[in-house]
């Protein structure tokens, strides 16, 4: 199992290889439990600038692949990586433009594949995750997370537990999920608490006529 999140130690590794002239995929090689693009994921979100490779002009070889994968499905942000590792996506739409490209299909770029992947990179490394885990460590939104994990239920995710949505242990069930197509643990049974229990009954005897709030205070103004 990988690390949950970055640790301190990786961040400032990453960031003494940002300015360096190594490539996403040799800056991977340092980290054995993170991929290139897990590797690149975590250079955006630390919003360091331009690395030296994406000022470089472009070869020919990095030229005619991305002419090949402006044609391909899935996203830039999934296929420049694999693909062209030393260049970020946003420079390959700028260069995709520069060279006389048209404008790449929706029907292409509208793929969650990188979402997906980065899925279940994470997952493969640390399972039971919810939601918002989820789209913290992949850097997707939370409603793509959500649209990924609806397709592939029961197929490709499930459901490994369930937590509280607030850390003090209230409000509603909030799914965990893991790779897999194994059968979801069965969600929790709604426990009311003892008090809100109390003022249903007491609620429920006033309204059958059982139980009147007011007689004890009748008898004190009697008194």
């Amino acid at each position: 199992m990988g690390a949950k999140v970055w640790s301190p130690e990786e961040v400032e590794l990453l960031i003494k290889l940002h300015p360096t002239e190594l490539t996403v995929e040799q800056i991977a090689e340092s980290f054995p439990l993170r991929s290139p693009m897990g590797v690149q994921c975590m250079l955006n979100k630390l919003q360091l600038g331009q690395r030296p490779t994406t000022r470089a002009e472009w070869d020919d070889e990095e030229l005619a692949a991305l002419r090949h994968i402006w044609f391909e499905r899935g996203s830039l942000k999934s296929l420049v990586p694999k693909h062209i590792p030393n260049r970020g996506w946003r420079s390959a739409m700028d260069m995709g433009r520069q060279i006389g490209l048209p404008r790449r299909d929706a029907r292409l770029r509208t793929g969650y594949s990188w979402v997906s992947e980065e899925m279940r990179r994470v997952l493969g490394e640390l399972p039971n995750l919810t939601v918002p885990e989820l789209a913290e460590r992949t850097t997707g939104s939370g409603s793509r997370v959500r649209q990924v994990l609806k397709a592939g239920h029961g197929s490709s995710f499930y459901r490994s537990g369930w937590t509280r949505s607030h850390a003090a242990g209230e409000g509603d069930w909030v799914a965990r999920w893991s790779l897999g197509s194994l059968p979801d643990v069965p969600k929790p049974e709604k426990v009311v608490p003892a008090a809100r229990m109390k003022r249903y009954r007491k609620r429920l005897k006033v309204r059958s006529g059982h139980y009147d709030p007011f007689a004890a205070l009748a008898q004190q103004v009697s008194a």
